[in-house]
């Protein structure tokens, strides 16, 4: 930008008009506005960035309890057992023996040969 300025006002000399050296004022002024936005976003830059570490050394000694936060090191406990307990059960119609989910609650039974059903704890 500066060289055309400077190109341009050479030109305008050397054919003695005035338009030429109006045109190198214009484009002088409009580089000069340009370099000072420029300079003048640059230096809110460099504050911004001055304030924000500033800030942000502040916020590192903030403490943070540890109780607020669980700890990811320890696995969670599993809700579905992966292994099934199973019983043995011994029909008192058939006398025959099967096997049946060991909850530990009340759930209904029915024998699987004979079809005899019934309610029991296992």
């Amino acid at each position: 930008m500066i060289a055309i300025v400077i190109i341009m006002t050479g030109v305008s000399v050397k054919v003695g008009s005035g338009v030429g050296m109006i045109f190198s004022l214009l484009l002088a002024f409009v580089a000069g506005f340009v370099m000072i936005v420029l300079s003048a976003s640059l230096l809110v830059a460099m504050v911004y960035k001055a304030l924000s570490d500033i800030g942000m050394k502040g916020a590192s000694n903030i403490t943070v309890e540890r109780s607020a936060f669980p700890s990811l090191d320890k696995t969670p406990d599993l809700i579905f057992s992966q292994e099934t307990k199973m019983a043995e059960i011994k029909c008192p119609s058939c006398e025959k023996t099967f096997s049946v989910k060991k909850l530990g609650q009340l759930q209904d039974v029915k024998c699987t040969f004979c079809g005899q059903e019934g309610s029991l704890e296992i």
